[in-house]
């Protein structure tokens, strides 16, 4: 008799482990999901700050990360518009390099940015199965003037590709390279940033922003 009532407990305990085992893995799947439902709303939530911090960027509004909850200081929108007005000039500089309609630079020149930033094979070589030496590589003759211009125009490609790596993102702007090669192609940058500050001119907020900065300022001096 003891031995029935005793298997009957078992049994009891049995089902109610089951029981607790079944209603926990269906709350695990449900919790899951709802996890998982967040986490793609997180997802989503971050690829679309990141478009509209990038957006923001290009136009100089770029907003703060969420550790800097406080609004931008007029100097500092200043300071991102300073760069987003060099980075109008190098596009300009780039799009000038790329036309080829300037006197290509001599081959002094040519060679000292070729040892700072190297180039790509401006010929291709094949071998001459004819010549007197077996595997020797013949090359193209080509004049002097035509070399110095297509090892221009390959160097070319590494000039701009160094330009770039400043366009974009939170990163300088490469304005010292911009001035040392400006003058050597015959490109006025002083002139394309005046264009620039003309064709994106200061906000007409940032003047009440700078009167709203300069009364704690004046309140300071009245108060000492």
């Amino acid at each position: 008799m003891k031995k029935n009532s005793a298997s009957r407990q078992k049994k009891k305990i049995h089902k109610k482990i089951q029981g607790q085992s079944k209603s926990a893995k269906s709350g695990q799947i449900k919790s899951a999901a709802t996890a998982g439902n967040t986490i793609h709303v997180k997802i989503e939530d971050y690829y679309r700050k990141q478009q509209e911090d990038r957006a923001n960027f290009a136009a100089g509004t770029e907003t703060e990360t969420p550790e800097e909850k406080r609004p931008s200081t007029l100097a500092e929108r200043k300071e991102r518009k300073y760069r987003q007005r060099q980075r109008h000039c190098i596009d300009g500089l780039i799009a000038y390099l790329e036309k080829f309609e300037y006197p290509i630079p001599d081959r002094n020149t040519i060679f000292k940015f070729i040892a700072c930033i190297g180039v790509d094979s401006v010929f291709s070589g094949n071998w001459d199965k004819d010549a007197p030496h077996k595997g020797i590589a013949s090359y193209p003759l080509v004049d002097e003037e035509s070399l110095d211009t297509d090892a221009w125009k390959k160097l070319t490609i590494n000039l701009v590709n160094e330009l770039k790596q400043g366009q974009s993102g939170p990163v300088e702007a490469k304005w010292t390279e911009s001035e040392v090669l400006s003058p050597i192609v015959g490109f006025d940058l002083e002139k394309a940033f005046a264009e620039a500050v003309e064709a994106l001119p200061d906000p007409k907020a940032w003047q009440e922003l700078e009167k709203k900065e300069q009364r704690p300022v004046e309140e300071k001096s009245s108060a000492a």
